[in-house]
């Protein structure tokens, strides 16, 4: 989160295979969403590509969802160039287009959700 906090969701994922899972949110990640809720995540893994779906789901509405699709590399000094320097400044302008859309949600009226109190725990093991 842009909290400087992580949380890890520990799932076993079988490759080859499409493996869905639902977990309840344990963790403020957003100013605009509060910790509950569920997520539906969708992982497949194989030799070639990385596929993860993830919905966010409050009293069975949508709230958010977002995906992610890569290639496997191997990982060697030319493939470490190629994929860190075009990238350099990715960090930063994920931050600020964050900061940028947080204020605009501020705009339109959007209630800002007091950060709840960290927790000890650092993993969720889903089953």
């Amino acid at each position: 989160n842009t909290f400087k906090e992580r949380h890890a969701y520990i799932c076993k994922v079988t490759s080859g295979e499409n493996n869905n899972f639902l977990v309840p949110k344990k963790f403020y990640v957003s100013p605009f969403f509060n910790v509950k809720g569920k997520y539906k995540i969708r992982f497949s893994l194989n030799q070639r590509i990385v596929n993860l779906f993830i919905q966010y789901d409050v009293e069975n509405k949508k709230i958010f969802q977002a995906s992610f699709v890569g290639q496997k590399k191997d990982i060697d000094e030319s493939n470490l160039f190629k994929l860190f320097f075009p990238k350099i400044f990715q960090n930063i302008k994920a931050t600020v287009g964050i900061y940028a859309q947080a204020l605009k949600l501020f705009i339109k009226g959007a209630i800002y959700i007091k950060k709840p109190k960290k927790t000890n725990n650092f993993f969720t093991t889903i089953e």
